[in-house]
């Protein structure tokens, strides 16, 4: 039997290419002898990213908006979220709701993200790919300090904002994925998105939210197919039991009581008050560009 050989290339090329194949499969007992090489290739990881993502009405996102290396698992999540943050500001335009100017806060908000995670993702590989022998015992004995010196509790990771978009900027917690809580409605338990739902939400911890806000503001929020959800203790008054008290310790966490909640979970903004909470309100539809008739 035949090699297929590598179509890129010189056959010098071709050739150290398919050796270097066959070196690595040794180890597994893989040779010429009892194995058809059909195709040998090196691989480049790319670290990259459109600088426009928006010309008029046409957007990219995932692979064609950004190349990310392998190390952290990013790519494909990044393309998720691209499309995610895409899609409710697309909807939004289609059901006349939203002017299409929302669409450039989806392309500053997500190349702010792709970025971060393509840095982290390069000194990730940089950590991983070490080939010194020292360097790379010298890098197993750091980490092992590190781990031991947080008596082995897991890193949590980055919470990473979006960049400048629908959100406001100054509060706790916002441009970041919200907390995601076991919640119990109408004796049922499950998730906070997959028992409450999806879309614009405000939200008040043992407060109804929407006390604090005006009828106007009420009437855009239903014109958004939005609501508004009082979380609170096993036996209060609310629309959701905060069944582990997740929600009263992150709230707690941000010296908040309310926060609106986008589509794609992201939390547009938290408030510490009623007054406040209405004036972020009114912050976030502007960002949003609703329609007149909203």
């Amino acid at each position: 039997m035949q090699e297929t050989k590598e179509i890129h290339g010189s056959d010098g090329e071709r050739q150290r290419l398919n050796a270097s194949a066959w070196k690595l499969l040794e180890p597994w007992g893989i040779s010429p002898d009892n194995a058809t090489l059909e195709r040998s290739a090196v691989y480049r990881f790319q670290a990259r990213w459109a600088e426009q993502w928006r010309v008029g009405r046409c957007m990219i996102a995932g692979d064609a908006a950004h190349l990310m290396p392998p190390f952290a698992g990013e790519g494909m999540c990044a393309g998720f979220r691209d499309a995610v943050a895409l899609s409710w500001r697309l909807n939004g335009i289609v059901e006349g709701k939203l002017d299409d100017a929302v669409l450039d806060s989806y392309v500053s908000e997500r190349i702010h993200h792709a970025k971060h995670y393509i840095d982290f993702s390069q000194q990730l590989g940089k950590i991983i790919c070490i080939t010194d022998e020292e360097e790379a015992a010298e890098r197993d004995r750091s980490m092992k300090a590190e781990l031991a010196a947080r008596n082995h509790e897991p890193i949590t990771g980055d919470l990473v904002h979006l960049g400048s978009g629908v959100w406001c900027e100054d509060t706790a917690g916002a441009g970041e994925l919200s907390t995601q809580g076991f919640v119990e409605v109408d004796g049922k338990r499950d998730r906070f998105d997959q028992i409450v739902g999806q879309g614009w939400m405000v939200v008040g911890l043992d407060v109804d939210p929407a006390d604090a806000l005006t009828k106007a503001q009420r009437d855009t929020l239903k014109f958004l197919d939005g609501r508004t959800v009082k979380i609170g203790a096993s036996g209060s008054n609310c629309d959701a039991i905060d069944v582990d008290g997740t929600y009263a310790k992150w709230m707690a966490s941000i010296d908040s009581k309310y926060f609106i909640l986008r589509p794609d979970f992201y939390a547009a903004a938290t408030a510490k008050s009623a007054v406040d909470l209405g004036e972020r309100f009114t912050q976030v539809l502007e960002k949003l560009h609703v329609t007149e008739k909203g």
